[in-house]
């Protein structure tokens, strides 16, 4: 199963007929959703949030559209990622990378030399 960035690079190939120049020299609205990623390198953002938005607007902004639909209308490689979720991760996945990313930003938080050692002191 492909990445979300890979998907997007797929879905814009298709679009520009498998022509890697047409890519490139895509003129496109530059306020879609998965524009800025079409190369397949991530620039801003998050490639699950822009396909999500890519998705509704590709349905006319209905969620029960977007649920209800067909892989094979168009053969898009965005359809796997359509919830925006990435069905390459389990649930369990998904809380490991959550509580290490929490663990991260508590980390960075912290004031610097401050390794837990505010007991009985006022703030």
């Amino acid at each position: 199963m492909s990445t979300p960035l890979e998907a997007i690079r797929l879905k814009c190939r298709w679009c520009c007929l498998d022509q890697p120049k047409g890519i490139q020299l895509c003129r496109s609205d530059k306020s879609r959703p998965v524009w800025p990623l079409r190369f397949g390198k991530s620039v801003r953002g998050t490639p699950l949030k822009a396909i999500r938005a890519k998705c509704l607007d590709c349905v006319g902004g209905s969620p029960f559209e977007v649920k209800e639909c067909d892989p094979t209308h168009d053969n898009c490689a965005l359809w796997p990622f359509r919830f925006g979720t990435n069905p390459n991760y389990g649930e369990a996945a998904r809380e490991q990378r959550r509580a290490a990313r929490l663990k991260y930003l508590r980390e960075k938080a912290a004031p610097p030399g401050d390794f837990g050692t505010n007991v009985g002191r006022v703030v």
